[in-house]
């Protein structure tokens, strides 16, 4: 029997459907017997059953893939540390994009907290190259709320979360990065650094190709990772070096400058293992006491700080209020809208009076907005205007739309003569309050 009948409300038969098939796709998510290949990710396992229920050609199922690409295709910038709070509706689907920045050597943790806690969030984190088609990288655990990665490169990335249909779902994303190695010098004894990747050596003839960590003469050097010793030498730049291999690494680690080498080649190293002792050898000797700690991989040295940098900012606490996300909020006329939750940031825009836009996430004192052409940018929470602008009658019955355009599906409609709260607008639409629900009407109805 066809979930499809006659006179049957769409709403009923697709919560009838997912009621039955989500439960399904999340079982055979764990094993290889499912309907799908196991390669799959959940997002796309999730995606097939929308198609084979021939449900991609509903209104409400097209959304869903639309959101999906809008994620990746128009994701929001944010500087990381980042932490954002959100809603997905059940009866409008969208994902959040938000594109990020990491380096080489740092590690990107991700965490969600949902209400419900039992809800399933589709999170994944897609590699977004300049000119390249974004791709696949990393896909969270079958509920969505843990992601790790090591990034093996600098490069942009997109981190792009969605709710299954017809599922109401608050939640906070967390976003940081910490380091991938131990510091080569034990913290307790104070170790600074000083001499960063690419300063100028030898006035300018070549480039420094690591960090220079500074503390007392034969302060104790610890291996930064597990692994094995693969070379215990002396050269003319580095004076006594040390080189080790971590384990499952495409790199090596190398130790230079050192008073004293304590391991011997091919010995296998723990995290922590003292390895030698710091000093000034090699072209060193004019110089006080420090490490030359240097990364080289495949391709030559790469800046070993992201590695080991263990100075980063405070994840930022979410103060803005919640209760409007996934609402349409008025800003004040002129306020700035800008490219990252910064008054420092690029300016993306003024608003226009009147203005309204959605309020798609919360962070720290600002909102992540969007408005109708599908932009998006940050504004300060104290910029939005919570009164209406004024009450109104109506000069014309209308339909009280969900969304900003003809083909959205309308709430009911508004009969001539009856008031509204005249909230915003955007192009040739207002944001009313009628009653007790809100939405869209034709700027031609109040003409």
């Amino acid at each position: 029997m066809s979930f499809l009948t006659k006179g049957t409300q769409p709403r009923y038969w697709m919560i009838a459907f997912f009621s039955i098939v989500v439960p399904f796709v999340y079982t055979s998510c764990k094993s290889n017997q499912g309907l799908f290949s196991s390669d799959k990710t959940q997002h796309e396992k999730y995606g097939e059953n929308i198609r084979k229920a021939g449900l991609s050609n509903t209104s409400l199922g097209n959304a869903w893939f639309k959101a999906a690409s809008q994620g990746l295709n128009q994701p929001a910038d944010i500087a990381l540390p980042y932490r954002e709070s959100g809603f997905f509706s059940d009866d409008q689907p969208k994902s959040t994009g938000l594109r990020f920045n990491v380096r080489h050597g740092e590690k990107i943790n991700i965490s969600i907290i949902t209400v419900p806690d039992s809800a399933i969030l589709f999170t994944e984190l897609w590699s977004a190259a300049e000119g390249s088609p974004v791709k696949l990288i990393s896909a969270a655990d079958s509920a969505g709320k843990h992601l790790h990665l090591e990034a093996d490169k600098d490069e942009s990335l997109i981190l792009r979360i969605q709710s299954e249909l017809l599922q109401s779902v608050e939640y906070t994303v967390s976003v940081v990065t910490s380091p991938s190695l131990a510091f080569p010098v034990p913290l307790n004894n104070q170790p600074r650094v000083s001499s960063f990747w690419g300063a100028d050596r030898d006035g300018g003839i070549r480039k420094h190709e690591g960090v220079d960590i500074f503390a007392k003469k034969r302060t104790p050097l610890i291996a930064a990772a597990d692994g094995k010793v693969t070379r215990v030498n002396e050269n003319n730049l580095g004076g006594k070096v040390v080189f080790m291999r971590p384990h499952d690494k495409n790199y090596t680690l190398y130790y230079a400058h050192l008073d004293s080498q304590l391991v011997a080649p091919g010995q296998d190293v723990k995290t922590g293992d003292v390895i030698g002792l710091m000093g000034n050898s090699g072209n060193a000797r004019t110089t006080p006491a420090h490490l030359h700690f240097g990364i080289y991989a495949r391709g030559g040295a790469v800046d070993p700080f992201p590695f080991i940098n263990q100075e980063r900012p405070a994840l930022p606490e979410v103060v803005a209020d919640k209760k409007i996300l996934n609402q349409y909020a008025r800003l004040e006329k002129g306020a700035t809208i800008f490219s990252l939750p910064d008054a420092k940031s690029s300016v993306i825009r003024k608003s226009n009076e009147r203005e309204v836009m959605k309020i798609n996430g919360a962070t720290s004192d600002w909102y992540r907005v969007e408005w109708a052409d599908s932009l998006f940018g940050f504004i300060q929470e104290k910029k939005l205007i919570a009164s209406p602008i004024k009450n109104q009658s109506m000069q014309k019955t209308a339909k009280l739309l969900t969304q900003p355009n003809a083909a959205a599906p309308a709430r009911k409609a508004i009969e001539k003569g009856e008031q509204i709260a005249l909230i915003g607008k955007t192009n040739e639409y207002y944001f009313v309050q009628y009653g007790d629900e809100k939405g869209w009407i034709n700027i031609a109805a109040l003409d």
